[in-house]
């Protein structure tokens, strides 16, 4: 598995718990707003290409809440 697909994986699943604590929005957004100072602040050090990272955070994110919204209905 390459790195950056395993980066992308890792992440998508942190998407996925903030998309699970969004349900009390304020956790949902602490999740995010610290995980883009984190990713932002990562990458103006060390230069590691964080929008890897932001995107399978945001493609995990939308998925659960994709999920959480299917289940919701059944």
């Amino acid at each position: 598995m390459s790195n950056s697909l395993y980066r992308a994986l890792l992440h998508a699943v942190l998407g996925g718990f903030a998309a699970w604590a969004a349900h009390v929005w304020i956790y949902g957004l602490v999740i995010i707003v610290c995980f883009l100072a984190y990713e932002l602040s990562e990458d103006w050090r060390i230069k590691d290409h964080a929008y890897i990272d932001i995107r399978g955070f945001l493609a995990g994110f939308v998925l659960g809440i994709v999920v959480i919204e299917l289940v919701r209905l059944f």
